[in-house]
């Protein structure tokens, strides 16, 4: 499907707006048969929150499947990205996007460290505030370099 990452595509991964045979959107999605929408809003039913990767982009290099001109370095999130971001709004799920830790304008992997920080913030959020739905949860690193 050619509009599998436009925002104003209808499907949002319910049986309603799922366009697909019926038997492909009831239950456990069907790997390489179910739409991936489908598929995504059945693991954000299931969950409890929803982590999100926002990478670092040069300017002009290829942003994912996102349209936008890059014509400085700087964090992009993908067309799915978005909705993936509005189906956990829908689903009521919190949001912690992580972007990729920057130095200096060099960018990053992930490391255990930063895994951990994530993992630390979900953990307290769970236990002090889960009702706390409303506000996306930002995580920035700044790698420190020849650490």
């Amino acid at each position: 499907d050619p509009e599998w990452t436009n925002i104003g595509h209808m499907c949002r991964g319910t049986f309603d707006t799922c366009k697909m045979d019926d038997e492909l959107k009831v239950g456990v999605p069907q790997e390489h048969k179910s739409c991936w929408r489908y598929s995504y809003r059945y693991e954000l039913e299931i969950g409890v929150a929803m982590v999100q990767v926002i990478e670092y982009y040069y300017a002009g290099q290829e942003a994912g499947n996102s349209k936008e001109e890059k014509k400085v370095d700087r964090h992009v999130a993908g067309n799915g990205q978005s909705i993936e971001t509005e189906m956990a709004n829908l689903v009521g799920r919190k949001v912690f996007r992580c972007f990729q830790p920057v130095n200096e304008g060099r960018r990053f992997e992930f490391d255990a460290s930063t895994i951990d920080d994530t993992a630390r913030v979900i953990e307290k959020w769970y236990e002090e505030d889960p009702e706390n739905l409303e506000e996306k949860c930002n995580l920035r690193w700044k790698h420190v370099l020849g650490s």
